[in-house]
């Protein structure tokens, strides 16, 4: 199937279509995904010059947020993919897009933009893994930061049940030390 339609334009076949063109960006999504790295340096770069050299470190702030705030959301939208809310699922992955495009974390952002397009889809089988995979990458990110910078958030390791399919995985929750 491509996405050409001819005239006259039959409504099944224009839903055939779009649903085509919306697989294939997922799908395009999904691949840049695999090439991005988890933390893009140049971003980081680019914050730390923006630094005046009285003010508190904004990409450390920044940091901070994302260690705190982050590994809880990622707990929130797996609860709400237990209980199949949509809405909810997407709201949480565009916040945290949010945040993760501001600190240079594209892998996870592509990710999560990945998420918001999947839950407009009346099929979501991919949904399960790529909260897995988010939940992953944020694990990996939270390891960069730490190791990295100077961040005061330490992390501890929770399991997650996804009830949908009774598999945990391990989401990092945040806390001050």
């Amino acid at each position: 199937m491509d996405d050409y339609i001819s005239k006259p334009i039959m409504i099944d076949e224009l839903i055939g279509v779009l649903k085509f063109c919306h697989q294939s960006i997922s799908e395009m999504f999904a691949e840049k995904c695999k090439n991005e790295p988890s933390l893009d340096w140049d971003r980081v770069g680019a914050l730390r010059e923006m630094q005046c050299d009285d003010e508190p470190d904004l990409f450390e702030e920044l940091a901070e947020m994302f260690l705190t705030d982050v590994p809880l959301q990622a707990e929130q939208m797996a609860m709400a993919f237990q209980s199949g809310d949509r809405e909810k699922i997407s709201s949480v992955a565009h916040s945290i897009k949010g945040i993760c495009w501001n600190i240079g974390a594209q892998r996870l952002a592509t990710i999560c933009l990945t998420i918001e397009l999947n839950c407009k889809e009346t099929s979501w089988q991919s949904m399960e893994s790529l909260i897995l995979e988010s939940a992953k990458e944020i694990e990996s990110i939270s390891e960069i930061l730490n190791t990295n910078f100077n961040t005061k958030t330490s992390i501890k390791i929770e399991q997650v049940a996804l009830l949908a399919s009774k598999k945990p995985y391990l989401v990092r929750l945040g806390g001050n030390s």
